[in-house]
Formats: C-alpha cells, sequence, structure tokens
C-alpha cells in the first residue's frame, strides 16, 4: 500500500484487489484529492487502516505525522477528540459511517466547533459508489473561517488575481505534500517560503522563517538556537554554510547538534535563488551503523573461524551442490594451500580445482559415495588421497560430510578431511604385524600339533608298560616299592597325556581342523556319562553334587565325546575351586530362544569379572602365585569354550568372588531336536 504520499503517485502504483468491476483502489484514491480542493483529506479502509491523508488535514488538525500512520486509527480518533468541543460529531462518524449515509454512499456536510475556536466542516463518500459495496471511506474536512477570508479575497480581486491565489493555495498544497523539509530563497538570499516539515526540523528557530529574512540572519538564529552541527565556533560554522549555500554541489549529509542526521540537497533555481530539501535519515543512518556492526561483528566471526580451522590438521570446507549437479565453495579452510597446493580462494572461484587434486585412482569410488549420499541426504563418510600441486606430495585424507537440505533442492554440505598420513603407515605397519603374528601362530599350532603327536607315542608305551607292571602280567615285582613307582609313572603318564590331547584339540581348532561326530543323546545322558568322572573327588572332598535335570527335556544334535569333554572340564573346575563342605548343582532347562541351557553352579571361590576374562584365555591362571593351590594348565575352560562356539553354542560365567561361579553351557535351537 502506498501510503501518506503524493496522490498522483497512485496512478503508477500496482493496484490492490478490488471489486470486479470497480475502479482500483489507487484509482479512487486519486480521485478523492482532486474532489478535496484545497481541504483536508483522510482516506480509511473498511478495516479500519488509515489508507491515506494530505498535509493539508495534519495541518488542520494540529496533529504529528505519526499520529496518522496507517495502524494508528484508535490513536488519531483520540487525539481528534481531544481537539472538538462536541467530539460525537466527528467520531462517531469515523467510527461507523454506514450509519450516516444515504444509499449512495454519501454522507452529508456536518459543522462542528474545535476547543481553539475555529470551525469545520466534515463530509464523506464511500470510495466505489453504495454504502453496501464500500471498500472504504473518503472524509473532507474544510475549515470555514479561512475558506470565507479566501472566497472574499477571490470575490474582491480581478480574475487574474483570483487565478493567482488559487495557484499559491495549490503551489503552498503541493510543498505541503513534499517528503521532507522544503525552503526557497531568492537570488537575494532572502527567505521564501518553506513547508511545515521543514519548520518543524527547527525548533526554537521557528519565529525566523519569514518572508524577507536573509540567509545569514536564519544562520545566526540557528545557531544561538543550538544548531551547532559541525565547525566548533560560529564564524567557521556560517562561513561554511554560506560556501555550501552559495556553490550547492549536490546532496550531502548534515550532522545535527542533537545527534540526528539531515540528508540536504539544494539547487540553484532558475531565477538565482536556492531551492533546498532536508529529509531526516538519522533512522537510516543508525540502520546503517547497526548493519556495519553486524558486517564488523561477521567478519570478525569468519576471523575467528578461520583461525579455529587453521589449527585442525586437515581442510574444512562448505560446499554446495545444486540439483543440476552444478558445485560451489562458500568456505574452505587455509590449510587446502598446504595439503593441495591451492588457495582457498582458487577453490571458491573455481571448486573443481580441489576434485582435480583427489588422487586419479580414488576419484571414481569418491564420486560414487557422494552421489549415493546426495540421493538419500545421508552423512557419509570416506578415506582418499590428494596430490600436491607443486610438489606432488600424496597425502590421505580422512573425514566426513553433513547435508543440509535446502528448499530450492540444493544441499549444503559441511564437512571436516583430517590428515590421517601417518595414521594410514601406522595402519599399514599393524596390517603386515598381524599378517606375521598370524603365520607365527600358523606354525606355533603346527608345531603344537605335530609335538603332540611325537610325545603320544613314548607316553603310550610309558602308559602300556606301567599297566603291565601295576598288573603283575609277567611275575611279581617283589618290593612294594616297584609298585608305588609304577602307579606313579601310570598316573603321571595319563596327565601328561591328557595335557597333549588338550593341547592337541586347541590346535585343531585354532587350525580349523577339528570336525564333529554329530549324534542324538540327550542331556541326562549327557550328564550322567560325566558324573562318575567327578563323583569320586567331589566325595572325598566333601562336596554334595545335586543334579536336576528334567527327563523330557528334547534330544540334542551333538558330538558326544567332544560335549563330555565341555561338561567334564566345567565339572571339574567346579570340585577343584570348591571348597570342601561346599554344593555343585547341575541343571538344564529350556530357553527362551528355544535352545538349551546346562548350568553348573558352584559354591567355590568364585573370580572378579577380570579374573574371568583370564580364565578363558589358553595357558592362563587367576592364581599365579609359587605356591600355587590348585593344579592345572589353563586350558580346561578355553577348550570347553571353543568346543561350545564348534557346535554355535557358547559359555556365560557369572561369578563372585567368595560366593561362587555359575557357567552356563548354552546350546542353540539349530541343535534340538524337539
Amino acid at each position: 500500500m502506498y501510503l501518506y504520499r503524493d496522490a498522483t503517485e497512485f496512478a503508477a502504483a500496482e493496484p490492490p484487489v478490488a471489486e470486479p468491476g470497480t475502479a482500483s483502489l489507487p484509482a479512487l484514491i486519486l480521485k478523492a484529492y482532486e474532489d478535496a480542493a484545497s481541504g483536508g483529506v483522510l482516506v480509511i479502509g473498511t478495516d479500519r487502516r488509515i489508507l491515506s491523508r494530505n498535509r493539508r488535514f495534519l495541518d488542520m488538525w494540529r496533529l504529528p505525522e505519526a499520529s496518522a500512520a496507517e495502524g494508528a486509527f484508535w490513536a488519531l480518533l483520540s487525539g481528534m477528540g481531544g481537539l472538538v468541543s462536541d467530539p460525537a460529531v466527528v467520531l462517531d462518524r469515523l467510527r461507523d459511517p454506514r450509519a450516516f449515509c444515504d444509499e449512495a454512499g454519501r454522507l452529508d456536510g456536518q459543522v462542528f466547533r474545535l476547543i481553539d475556536g475555529r470551525t469545520l466542516e466534515i463530509a464523506g463518500r464511500s470510495l466505489c459508489g453504495t454504502a453496501d459495496e464500500a471498500i472504504g471511506w473518503v472524509w473532507y474536512f474544510r475549515e470555514l473561517e479561512r475558506e470565507a477570508r479566501l472566497a472574499a479575497a477571490l470575490r474582491k480581486a480581478s480574475a487574474s488575481e483570483r487565478k493567482a491565489i488559487r495557484n499559491e493555495a495549490r503551489l503552498r498544497d503541493a510543498i505541503e505534500t513534499i517528503p521532507g523539509g522544503f525552503v526557497l530563497f531568492d537570488a537575494e538570499e532572502r527567505f521564501v517560503v518553506c513547508n511545515e516539515a521543514y519548520r518543524a526540523m527547527w525548533p526554537g528557530a521557528a519565529h525566523l522563517l519569514v518572508p524577507g529574512t536573509p540567509f545569514v540572519e536564519i544562520l545566526h538564529g540557528l545557531w544561538d538556537a543550538g544548531f551547532r552541527g559541525g565547525p566548533s565556533n560560529r564564524e567557521d560554522w556560517i562561513a561554511d554554510r554560506l560556501e555550501r549555500f552559495r556553490n550547492p554541489g549536490g546532496a550531502y549529509e548534515q550532522r545535527r547538534s542533537n545527534g540526528g542526521w539531515l540528508l540536504v540537497d539544494e539547487r540553484i533555481t532558475a531565477e538565482g535563488g536556492v531551492a533546498g530539501i532536508r529529509v531526516d535519515i538519522t533512522d537510516l543512518k543508525r540502520r546503517e551503523a547497526q548493519l556495519q556492526a553486524l558486517n564488523d561483528a561477521l567478519a570478525q566471526r569468519e576471523a575467528q573461524l578461520r583461525h579455529l580451522c587453521g589449527n585442525i590438521p586437515g581442510i574444512v570446507l562448505q560446499m554446495r551442490v545444486q540439483v543440476d549437479g552444478s558445485v560451489a565453495v562458500p568456505f574452505i579452510s587455509d590449510h587446502v594451500e598446504d595439503l593441495c597446493g591451492l588457495s582457498p580462494a582458487a577453490v571458491m572461484a573455481d571448486p573443481m580445482r580441489l576434485f582435480r587434486a583427489i588422487h586419479r585412482e580414488d576419484r571414481q569410488a569418491l564420486t560414487a559415495a557422494s552421489r549415493t549420499a546426495s540421493r538419500e541426504a545421508a552423512p557419509w563418510r570416506s578415506s582418499f588421497r590428494v596430490v600436491h600441486a607443486e610438489s606432488g606430495a600424496v597425502t590421505w585424507l580422512r573425514g566426513g560430510f553433513v547435508p543440509t537440505p535446502s528448499p530450492d533442492g540444493s544441499i549444503l554440505w559441511d564437512g571436516v578431511m583430517v590428515d590421517v598420513t601417518l595414521l594410514k603407515a601406522h595402519e599399514e605397519e599393524l596390517s603386515r604385524a598381524i599378517d606375521r603374528a598370524e603365520l607365527a601362530n600358523r606354525a606355533k599350532t603346527e608345531f603344537l600339533a605335530n609335538m603332540s603327536h611325537e610325545l603320544r607315542t613314548p607316553l603310550n608305551a610309558i602308559i602300556g608298560f606301567s599297566e603291565i607292571m601295576l598288573s603283575e602280567l609277567f611275575g611279581p615285582l617283589g618290593q612294594q616299592r616297584y609298585v608305588d613307582y609304577a602307579r606313579d609313572m601310570h598316573a603321571s603318564g595319563q596327565h601328561l597325556l591328557a595335557i597333549i590331547n588338550a593341547l592337541l584339540d586347541v590346535a585343531k581348532i585354532e587350525a580349523g581342523q577339528m570336525e564333529l561326530d554329530e549324534r542324538a543323546m540327550s542331556v541326562r545322558a549327557l550328564v550322567e556319562d560325566c558324573l562318575p568322572f567327578v563323583r569320586e573327588k567331589a566325595t572325598e572332598r566333601g562336596i554334595e553334587l545335586a543334579v536336576a535335570v528334567p527327563d523330557d527335556l528334547p534330544r540334542l544334535s551333538l558330538d558326544p565325546v567332544r560335549m563330555r569333554q565341555v561338561l567334564l572340564n566345567v565339572l571339574s573346575n567346579a570340585v577343584k575351586f570348591t571348597e570342601p563342605g561346599g554344593t555343585i548343582a547341575v541343571a538344564a532347562d529350556r530357553t527362551a530362544g528355544g535352545g538349551l541351557a546346562l548350568r553348573v553352579a558352584d559354591t567355590g571361590i568364585g573370580m572378579t569379572a577380570e579374573e574371568v576374562a583370564v580364565a578363558l584365555q589358553p595357558f592362563r591362571q587367576v592364581d599365579r602365585a609359587l605356591s600355587r593351590r590348585y593344579e592345572g594348565t589353563g586350558l580346561g575352560l578355553p577348550l570347553a569354550q571353543r568346543l561350545a562356539e564348534l557346535h554355535g553354542g557358547r559359555l556365560e560365567i557369572d561369578s563372585v568372588p567368595g560366593e561362587g561361579t555359575r557357567v552356563t553351557i548354552l546350546i542353540p535351537p539349530e541343535r534340538v531336536l524337539g
């Protein structure tokens, strides 16, 4: 909406939406001004917005500009009401014009008096002809005494004089509609005329603005009134203003003593006088200062960002990818010059220079990954090489990009790419070290497997011969001591054979050579097969064995030998680490997932979580004191765990020091036969 301007500007304005078949709103307002002659005009929309008014209206009511702003209708009524002897005459019409108009939308004139004694008349009409179709209302105000004086002067004057008076009245109205202060001096530098806006700019000095007053006298009055922006002494200030006045060189800004700013434009007239326009630009200067402060803050933030990014050993950048695939780089950190040999300005001017810095072997994979991420608008990470444009040095970068989609379909990517050249070198060395370790581990496994076979042959002979001696197959040994020696030889051989067998099993599992001989068997049979091997030792130590295995549990598809080995190792550990008088409970039940759980719980010494991790490693034992309380090679639990994993299951160990340990052998559902 074009408000508070010369009405002729409405002819060129874009018309707002109007009712079909009616003239545009700007055209209607222009017509209202033409009808008003030299009176005051106020145009109000049906929504009580002030659409327009002329300077004469404000002068007539002695009102400031702000009181007739677009949204100030009720404030305007309040201001007018305080100036009228009988406010209802005026205010009721402005509030509800339909109640006072005829069917054609006309409101007859109504005379009223202001509290300062002047007599005014208010009349009006709708903007589009009828009250029902009104899109607004135009009000005309006439100052009767003024018009009476003008009429009397016109009656006395000749036709030419009447024309001059009319022209002068029109000129004054035109001057009043100028946006800003207007002043005119003649060729003798004497004051001729100004508008009310100019007069309001010099409170305390307005009495000097009378026709015929010399410009220099007005300047002295302004200095005395305190309007002293510029040079600090009277003579210099007046000399400066006279120089500018007599030799106008175009518009310039003038600082006022109250801190405000004026835009001054003075020009020589055809008659040698000076016409000047002054526009208050205080708000504009304040906005400029705010904008400059904002720009300074942004520049400081960018400097801080570049400093921060300069401490990151890599490249920080923003990259915008448009819908058509074109790429722009709004920001990139200075490290791009160290790593790629490209200045930030060069990359922002031509983003393809950064792409060309990527190693040829990495471009295709990087392009494919970025396109996939763009389609899905998802974050992505990558590692690639860049080649320095000057030195040819190759640097590994690793980083990621986070997308921010825009309404226009483009995507802004925020990325950080860190120099990982040294890390890549360490990773490659670590990979080679792992390969060497795996090779050494395979050699160790093969050595253990071979040595286990080599040791079993003489051990079998030792065990066999000791059994013959114990059975005295070829006659009595004679001395009891020889019998005891033969018994010790046989027990030691059996123990060493068990160790070698365990070593061989571990070696086979690690080499991937262990194969299962699967058969159907019941859980109860599995438990009953293992209990005799530990019952005697448990009885010797006063340990109670409690078994709770239901008969209705389904059969399992297992390797009987290997699963007995698992359960027997667990039971042997429970007997070994349970103090005399303790209890070992064996139980079995179905799991929620359809598998089966075989549990062995003891009241032994227990372990911490760290000790459990140690116990599951081959050749490691929790008790590492020189005088070890418990014998063993440290292969029982690790071997049991690996054999359970070969069946697709696992071992779970829950233990509390001083309270005991519960080992759960979990059998997967696919090994349950129904």
